[in-house]
């Protein structure tokens, strides 16, 4: 997620697909990938999600988590749900 070139963290943050030569093509990419019971390795990978997703909170500093909420359409099935993301950086 590219924050400094979001202008307003109240708008949601497109989804959309990375195109190989240019790069992505909106702020944010969506992977889905299934993994059978038991498995490391996935058996299905989707990329090219669309969508919103949208931050309730965000803390520059890395003291809270990243929380929000999300629609995203991969493979013809939407999926909506929230989120709640701590920050491996250091701040």
């Amino acid at each position: 997620m590219n924050l400094s070139a979001h202008l307003n963290l109240m708008n949601p943050f497109k989804v959309g697909p990375a195109d190989c030569s240019i790069g992505p093509v909106e702020e944010i990419q969506a992977t889905y990938r299934h993994y059978p019971a038991g498995s490391m390795t996935p058996d299905v990978t989707i990329n090219s999600g669309t969508g919103t997703v949208l931050l309730d909170q965000y803390d520059k500093f890395n003291q809270k988590p990243a929380t929000g909420r999300f629609q995203i359409v991969i493979g013809g099935s939407q999926l909506d749900g929230t989120f709640n993301a701590g920050s491996c950086d250091p701040p």
